[in-house]
């Protein structure tokens, strides 16, 4: 039978052309139905050609053109003969429909690939014309990768659509034709970067329909350069085949890759566990330890290259995301169905009809793991992609949107972490951000996510999340966003029929707007209320569960393992954060508030007989018994940090509420207020009580001592018994009103709540930290109460105290079950050490209560904390301190101080070897005769100019000051220690004995616990490493605390006596935290205590009854450091302070205190004019004199002799502006202070006027100020005739008369200096009119006689 004649497009027919032409659709059913059609058409013409033909080919030749095709294929290029060769057996339209076809795949019109390869499966799968390899030789003929760009493209892509067509065409392929298409296809990968995910994807749809050895010949052959390439090489398709693969892998190849966790069985988990979700619920336990091994942080680090390249595929999420999600979550498949409806969230599935509804519910209902997926966030999101580009973001974004919907309570706070929600916030209020759409869609998907349909639990936990780390801004918009959602529903479906209904509604509810509003706002908080108690109680359920899932250790509290081991850990840990937070609500109960830190008071500090327990009478004993739990200690010091930091806060919260509304209603009685304030601290006070009831139960045991710390447990329970015993007397007192009438019982209260909360704390701090108990601080305190609070004479309360030490010694022993014998072992031994101390010359009399109190709360700040918080213990003692603050003595002053002044690089006050230190306040006799040298020499030579003289010898000034300085650094800290420290007790500066260190002797009389900490920093003096930077810090800290109280003794009592002492001592703290290698935060802080706070206080009020030797020792330290410190704050203060001492001292009772304050202000006039080192600034002294009045008049001698002493003309003129100043602050006693000068006065005007300048500005201000000086005086003939000199008076001033003269001779050519000398030449000659009549007539033989000067 002849041959047909092939078919063309002219030959082929309308209809099936129209089948081609719809492929390319855009319409997926569309492409669908041609497809078919087109199938069933060429199926059909198919069978009619193989019925009709009779000549078909024999097997020999059959085998032998297979053969042919087969090489073709193999020598990798095809040519027409060999496609016309595959298609041997196919009907002249089949082979035009083919080739059609495989020209359609490289096709970038519209659908034409999706519609042509669907049409290639189809015909592939129903036909058995064309087999695999002759297909693929086909489709490699026809499109032929030549050219570039778009073309070169368009084939590879054409070819990779019909690789994946023959593929899904579902006939089995043979060994040699699958290894050819897998090294086309990575060729193709290698070509194009943008080919390489669908060309994994078909390389995976290869594998997983090949058998195992196939998969083996594959992986172990063509793909082996993928799967083994090192992580820093591989691409996202490398890690999708390997996951995707991992179950199927041969062990050698699994080991060999790097992308996955060495040492877990891939093949212990189930073939299809990606794509079956039944399967991978049946292998959940092996998916979960698949996931265990691959989610750690160490791997997902090695990975994060890998994942950041997925960005390419920008903004289609790559597929190997999917697969990790899978992986993380069981039984979340990656097809495209399944993933639309989890991404919708909260049940709502994107498939249609109840099926995909349900197959959505169930999707919601898969959680992930917790240590993986916190391991996974934390590396991958929070940790890379939110921290990058833009495309990163966006990453981010997505994935939080695919996990939402699977998240529990628990796993809120491990994806709602800071950096993402800073981002999502960032982005959401940015209008014009590329982030913003992504961003609204976020929170929209959070409103969704909880609404009325999510778990209660599920809703408090994202609102906790969103307050804590997003903000209230990211909370309210997802209010909004749901309720806008809810709003816009409920519209739509309720629309009035007409306006006038509409109307009528409005009106209606209109009126009844208020009342309805409130009764919302009601039912919302009591309904939101009643899911925080219901979140409680689960939070607290689980945090039991957890306590029986092992112990645990502090590595675990503080971070748990990846692998899962800390699982129970992080249950516990996670349940004692989400209780803080839900205390935290506006919304929360007080019953819950109290009822959550009663259970975390149990379990962080006692052991629960439950038998006992259940026979108590009291429903608080009972209810703990149904709590109780095996607590390890790290779970324990974590409940009682999150306790003492959570009552604390609870309380500040609401005092804060209190005295915004105490604001408002200023007319309220004081009975209300009273009861407020008790109100205001209830939450430390209800903690506290419930211990104390536990304690007194006989069913609790102290279980905060480690093992072989039995004596410190002891030593808790006789320091909590002693401080409960003061705490009860004081909060019955303070229930009852105590404190009497009167103006004195609103400070009575104060002292009061103060004292009383700060015993509570105390006792929290006690039992939590057994070591830290110190029965000793719980004695004192009961002394200092007796006597500041109790109105019991001093020697009384130290009887009541020691009283108080053997009862609590016996109390802890009944509370605790054992005996405090070591603690009043401890306290005998104490009392035995202080007899002896004061056997000597009879009794030594009590000390003061304030100052036991002062030694109290220095060892309370002091004392480090950790792992308790420090915060509410320190805002307790700064309370307390400022409720006392008034009766504050100079030895706790003292204290406070000798604090400060302690220098940060030196352990001890004083050592031996230490005598030759110098005083750093004041100057040597070498440095003073050194200057007085270079003066004398200076006056044998030439005069220059001031300005250029102190240009000229800045630099070599500078090099001596700081070679001075450094050869003295050790020195001058030492020094400037025991300067504040001997200033501050009052002892005298110029006496070298009393500045002397410390013993060790006079260190250890001091409080116990002050003692023992600069004990331990000197021991720590000679080491290095860790120990010494903490000590360091420790240090650092504890002068930042002091600090604070002396800012509040500042503000509390402004006019304290006890301030001006403070002020050597705070300025010696200061220049050692200034210095190279101090620290520059405390340093700004003491700068900004004294400047700010001492030196804006009333110095007046402070300074009547400064003495003189104290004024003269503070002043001449102030002046020294004020004049030579090479710091600039460290100067600025010391002026500051200086200014302050000037007041005081004028304000002083004492005339010689007065006088030294003069004396004090002159050596300063004469620091700045004569000396060349000096830092002083002339506006500085002109600001005391206009603070300090009385200095005005008293400088006018001194100021008067250096205007004529001056060495150049720019310190004359300093001298000289520096009178003006005196002389206008001075006004009308300044008459009677020049009284007896008027030679002074003379000489200076004549100093002033016949000086020289180099510029004539200044000639100018000197006359003028000469003018000033003899108006202020009363004129010239008041100066010459007064005082006991009349007659040298007279001839000084006919001096002057006569200077001036010759310098308005010489002053023709400058009209400014000529009027001013005329005027000075009218007061001297004791008429301004008449000098003024004489400017105006000599003004013209003046200018005559300079124009008849030759010129020169």
């Amino acid at each position: 039978m002849a041959p047909e004649a092939p078919v063309s497009a002219l030959t082929a027919g309308d209809t099936l052309l129209s089948h081609f032409w719809d492929l390319a659709s855009l319409e997926e059913d569309a492409r669908q139905n041609a497809a078919i059609a087109l199938v069933d058409a060429l199926v059909k013409d198919q069978r009619e050609f193989e019925g009709d033909s009779g000549a078909e080919l024999s097997e020999e030749e059959d085998e032998a053109e297979a053969a042919a095709v087969a090489t073709a294929a193999a020598g990798g290029g095809t040519s027409a003969q060999d496609v016309a060769r595959a298609l041997r057996r196919c009907s002249p339209l089949m082979v035009y429909a083919f080739k059609r076809l495989c020209r359609g795949l490289g096709s970038s019109r519209q659908g034409a690939r999706q519609g042509f390869s669907l049409a290639v499966t189809g015909l592939l799968a129903g036909t058995s014309c064309i087999a695999p390899g002759e297909a693929v030789t086909a489709i490699e003929g026809v499109l032929e990768p030549v050219g570039k760009g778009s073309e070169l493209r368009d084939a590879l892509l054409g070819r990779i659509f019909g690789y994946a067509a023959v593929v899904r065409s579902g006939q089995p392929l043979p060994p040699d034709l699958a290894a050819g298409m897998a090294a086309a296809l990575v060729q193709s990968a290698q070509k194009k970067s943008f080919l390489r995910e669908v060309a994994a994807a078909v390389v995976l749809e290869m594998c997983e329909a090949a058998d195992d050895a196939a998969l083996a010949a594959l992986t172990q052959g063509p793909l082996s350069p993928w799967l083994t390439a090192a992580a820093a090489d591989a691409s996202p398709e490398t890690l999708l085949l390997a996951l995707r693969l991992w179950p199927r892998l041969p062990p050698a190849v699994a080991q060999a890759c790097p992308l996955l966790p060495a040492g877990f069985p891939g093949s212990s988990l189930p073939a299809d566990l990606f794509t079956n979700a039944a399967a991978a619920a049946v292998g959940s336990e092996a998916a979960a330890a698949a996931a265990a091994a691959l989610f750690t942080r160490q791997h997902l680090t090695t990975l994060l290259p890998v994942l950041r390249a997925t960005t390419a595929a920008h903004p289609r999420l790559h597929s190997v995301w999917t697969t990790l999600l899978a992986l993380l979550m069981p039984g979340f498949t990656a097809d495209k169905e399944q993933r639309s409806g989890a991404a919708t969230g909260n049940g709502q599935a994107g498939a249609k009809g109840a099926a995909g509804a349900a197959a959505a519910a169930a999707g919601s209902r898969i959680r992930p793991a917790a240590a993986p997926l916190e391991a996974f966030w934390g590396t991958v999101v929070e940790g890379d992609l939110v921290q990058s580009s833009h495309e990163r973001k966006y990453l981010a974004l997505t994935l939080f949107l695919l996990l939402l919907p699977h998240l529990g309570p628990e796993h809120v706070p491990l994806v709602f972490t800071p950096a993402f929600l800073r981002c999502l916030s960032t982005n959401l209020k940015k209008n014009d951000s590329y982030l913003h759409t992504a961003a609204k869609k976020g929170m929209e998907r959070i409103a969704t996510h909880c609404g009325k349909g999510a778990a209660p639990e599920v809703r408090i936990a994202v609102s906790l999340a969103l307050q804590r780390h997003g903000g209230a801004d990211l909370e309210r918009y997802a209010r909004s966003a749901g309720g806008d959602k809810a709003a816009a529903a409920t519209a739509k479906d309720s629309k009035p029929a007409d306006k006038s209904a509409a109307a009528a509604a409005a009106a209606k509810a209109a009126k009844a707007a208020p009342e309805v509003a409130a009764a919302a706002v009601q039912a919302a908080t009591a309904e939101q209320a009643a899911e925080l108690e219901q979140y409680v109680r689960q939070l607290q359920a689980a945090f039991l569960a957890a306590a029986g899932g092992g112990s645990g250790s502090g590595t675990e509290v503080a971070a748990a393992a990846d692998g899962g081991a800390g699982d129970g850990t992080q249950q516990r840990q996670w349940a004692v954060e989400q209780l803080c937070g839900v205390l935290k609500q506006a919304a929360a109960p007080a019953e819950v508030k109290h009822s959550v830190l009663r259970f975390l008071a149990q379990h962080a500090l006692f052991t629960i007989n439950v038998s006992a327990a259940k026979k108590s009478k009291d429903p608080a004993v009972k209810a703990a018994a149904a709590q109780c739990a095996e607590i390890p200690l790290p779970h324990r010091q974590l409940c009682a940090a999150r306790l003492i930091a959570l009552a604390d806060s609870l309380d500040k919260q609401q005092q804060q509420q209190g005295h915004g509304k105490q604001q408002q209603q200023q007319s309220a009685a004081a009975a209300p207020a009273q009861q407020q304030q008790q109100q205001q601290q209830e939450y430390v006070a209800g903690v506290a009580a419930f211990v104390v009831k536990l304690r007194g139960s006989g069913a609790a045991q102290l279980a905060t001592a480690a093992e072989g710390e039995e004596a410190a447990a002891e030593a808790a329970e006789a320091t909590a018994a002693s401080l409960q015993l003061t705490l009860q007397r004081l909060a019955a007192r303070l229930a009852a009103g105590g404190g009497g009438g009167g103006a004195t019982a609103v400070a009575e209260q104060q002292r009061l709540r103060a004292v009383v909360h700060l015993l509570r704390l105390l006792l929290l701090h006690s039992l939590a930290d057994p070591a830290s108990a110190d029965p000793a601080l719980a004695a004192d305190l009961e002394a200092v109460v007796g006597v500041a609070l109790e109105g019991k004479p001093a020697a009384a309360a130290a009887a009541a105290a020691a009283g108080q030490r053997a009862g609590g010694g016996k109390a802890g022993g009944k509370a605790g079950g054992s005996g405090s014998t070591q603690a009043v072992a401890v306290i005998a031994a104490e009392e035995e050490e202080g007899g002896a101390e004061g056997g000597e010359g009879g009794e030594a009399p009590p000390p003061h209560w304030h100052d036991t109190l002062m030694d109290v709360l220095l060892s309370l700040l002091a004392r480090d904390a950790a792992p308790l918080p420090s915060v509410p213990l320190r805002d307790a003692v700064e309370q307390c301190f400022r409720a006392f603050a008034e009766q504050l003595t100079a030895t706790g002053m003292a204290d406070m101080l000798r604090v400060l002044s302690k220098p940060l690089d030196s352990s001890g006050a004083g050592a031996a070897g230490d005598e030759d230190d110098e005083d750093v306040y004041a100057s040597s006799e070498e440095e003073e005769d050194e200057e007085e040298e270079e003066e004398e020499e200076e006056e044998e030579g030439m005069e220059v100019d001031g300005e250029a003289e102190e240009e000229a010898q800045a630099a070599e000034e500078e090099a001596e000051e700081e070679e001075q300085q450094a050869g003295s650094d050790s020195e001058q800290e030492e020094a400037a220690e025991k300067a504040g420290a001997g200033k501050a007790a009052g002892d005298d500066a110029g006496s070298s004995s009393d500045e002397e260190a410390m013993t060790d002797e006079a260190m250890f009389r001091m409080d116990a616990k002050l003692a023992g900490y600069f004990a331990a920093l000197k021991e720590g003096k000679g080491g290095k490493g860790e120990a010494v930077k903490a000590a360091r810090q420790q240090l650092i800290n504890f002068k930042m605390r002091v600090a604070a109280l002396v800012e509040a003794y500042c503000k509390r009592v402004p006019g304290s006596p006890l301030l001006p002492s403070a002020v050597a001592p705070l300025l010696a703290g200061l220049a050692g935290a200034s210095r190279p290698g101090g620290h520059q935060p405390l340093a700004e802080r003491l700068a900004g205590l004294i400047t700010h706070k001492l030196c804006g206080s009333k110095a007046e009020a402070a300074g009547v009854g400064l003495t003189a030797e104290e004024a003269e020792g503070q002043l001449r330290r102030c002046l020294y450091l004020a004049s030579r410190s090479t710091d600039k704050r460290v100067a600025a203060a010391a002026a500051a302070c200086y200014v302050y001492l000037q007041r005081a001292a004028a304000a002083a009772r004492a005339a010689d205190c007065r006088a030294k304050g003069l004396e004090s202000a002159a050596a300063a006039v004469r620091d700045l004019l004569t000396k060349k080192k000096t830092r002083l600034q002339r506006q500085g002294l002109e600001a005391l004199v206009r603070r300090v009045p009385p200095l005005a008049t008293g400088l006018l001698s001194e100021l008067l002799a250096q205007v004529m002493a001056a060495r150049n003309e720019y310190l004359r003129l300093e001298a000289l502006l520096l009178l003006a100043a005196a002389l206008k602050v001075g006004r009308a006693a300044v008459p009677a202070a020049l009284s007896g000068h008027g030679a002074a006065a003379a000489a200076a005007v004549v100093a002033a006027v016949a000086g020289k300048y180099s510029k004539p500005q200044r000639q100018v201000e000197a006359a003028k100020i000469a003018c000033l000086l003899v108006e202020s005086g009363g004129g010239a003939a008041k100066l010459a005739s007064g005082g006991k000199q009349g007659g040298s008076s007279a001839a000084a001033w006919k001096q002057a008369a006569a200077a001036t003269a010759t310098a308005l001779d010489a002053a023709a050519g400058n009209p400014k200096l000529a009027a001013a000398l005329q005027r000075l030449e009218g007061l001297l000659a004791g008429d301004a009119g008449k000098g003024g009549k004489r400017a105006k007539q000599g003004s013209k033989p003046a200018a005559a006689a300079a124009a008849k000067k030759p010129k020169v």
